[in-house]
């Protein structure tokens, strides 16, 4: 138990840096609205399956991020697609309007085993929302089904309303 605690700390700890980071990479968004991206997914809408080594991973779908940014920004996000390789490779740039001015995050995937080119888009959009910090608390989950409180909307509503009074 005392090992478990120490992981899901550190996992934690992590999780809190790549928040930081964002404070100083986004001068421009108010942090009311990174704050909001970041915010935990319920837990009913997390999705399972096996990884590499047989490693539990969770993510959740494209529409849930999409849902996120309406529920965010409104009609004040958009996306946009560029192939990159002959091979498959596909960017994705997700754009929020902020004080009449677009800023814009990015990443790539290649095709997938599962959908091939459909999933190219699907993995380039879902990494250009984690830029955003829209589930980005999901690659910080190494302990199967079991959540550490920060990753649930009720532990995540706790930190912010101690960081915010």
């Amino acid at each position: 138990d005392a090992a478990y605690e120490q992981q899901s700390n550190e996992e934690h700890r992590r999780y809190i840096e790549e928040m930081d980071k964002d404070k100083k990479y986004i001068a421009s968004v108010s942090m009311s609205i990174l704050d909001k991206f970041k915010r935990p997914f319920p837990v009913d809408q997390l999705k399972w399956r096996k990884g590499g080594g047989g490693k539990e991973l969770v993510y959740i779908s494209a529409q849930q991020y999409q849902h996120r940014l309406d529920e965010v920004m409104g009609t004040d996000w958009q996306c946009e697609y560029n192939a990159i390789t002959e091979s498959g490779l596909t960017a994705c740039r997700v754009g929020i309007k902020i004080n009449d001015e677009w800023i814009w995050r990015s990443s790539g995937a290649g095709q997938t085993n599962i959908e091939g080119e459909k999933g190219s888009f699907t993995d380039s959009f879902k990494r250009a929302c984690s830029a955003w910090g829209i589930g980005r608390y999901l690659y910080f989950i190494t302990e199967g089904r079991d959540l550490p409180e920060w990753a649930t909307p009720e532990g995540y509503d706790k930190r912010m309303e101690k960081k915010y009074g």
